[in-house]
């Protein structure tokens, strides 16, 4: 019975945690205020050091602000805790993808696509991945999918008609 009360305070401790701290993180981080995200994603590691969530949300932050080697270290951690933490490998390929680094970012990508195959974000940067190396007719099927998700995003249907006209299909150029 002590056993159980015991892991009972743990988890009432790690939900406490997320309510107090990483709720809050995102919703900042949503907002784009980076440096209150920051701080609270802070305090919630402070609290507990074994959250890949904690982690992988201080590597995006670290993202947005361009510090690319510091966030890879975050994702890696968060990885350390559960080698199938999905949001980390997207971490992990959007870094690869702002440094330019495509082929490394397709893999982190591709990985995290096993574990979750409809994560939006994901397919972006795979599609974007591709566009990049101009390898036109593989990256149409994964900015299709964010081109539904996402149909008021500024740019999507540009790249997209690029992709359709230099795979010679014209008419799908013409529709985007």
């Amino acid at each position: 019975q002590s056993k159980f009360q015991t892991m009972t305070q743990n988890v009432k401790k790690i939900h406490k945690t997320y309510t107090d701290y990483y709720d809050k993180a995102l919703v900042s981080y949503k907002k784009n205020n980076l440096s209150e995200a920051s701080s609270l994603i802070s305090q919630a590691l402070s609290k507990d050091k074994t959250q890949p969530p904690f982690y992988a949300l201080n590597g995006f932050i670290l993202l947005k602000n361009k510090k690319y080697s510091a966030a890879e270290k975050e994702f890696n951690q968060a990885l350390r805790f559960d080698n199938n933490y999905q949001p980390a490998y997207r971490g992990l390929g959007a870094s690869q993808y702002l440094q330019k680094k495509y082929n490394e970012s397709i893999q982190y990508l591709n990985k995290g696509l096993t574990l979750f195959p409809q994560d939006v974000a994901s397919l972006y940067f795979l599609g974007m991945n591709y566009f990049q190396t101009k390898a036109y007719r593989n990256a149409i099927n994964p900015l299709k999918v964010f081109e539904s998700a996402q149909p008021k995003h500024p740019r999507i249907h540009g790249i997209l008609g690029i992709c359709y006209e230099n795979i010679n299909d014209l008419q799908s150029a013409y529709n985007q």
